[in-house]
């Protein structure tokens, strides 16, 4: 399976890790990490965390990887139904 990492993501959006629907005032909550980073294997989410702990997390780093340096990351769903 081919691994990608992105690195340096000034903000990567939507990082909460709970498998449970959210109800009323707990969807406005959008958890995000600051310079970030996030590892895709195939086509999933292997992995993601801060850039200070990234040799820690991932001692072997795949060869192909994304500066995203002042960029946004948004891996999430989408929830149509929301309004702004």
């Amino acid at each position: 399976m081919q691994s990608h990492l992105l690195v340096n993501i000034k903000q990567l959006v939507n990082t909460g890790s709970g498998n449970r629907p959210l109800y009323g005032k707990e969807m406005a909550i959008l958890p995000c990490l600051e310079n970030a980073w996030l590892l895709i294997e195939g086509e999933e989410i292997a992995g993601f965390g801060k850039m200070d702990s990234l040799k820690e997390d991932l001692p072997n780093l795949p060869e192909t990887k994304t500066d995203c340096s002042g960029r946004l990351v948004m891996p999430s769903w989408c929830d149509s139904h929301s309004h702004i």
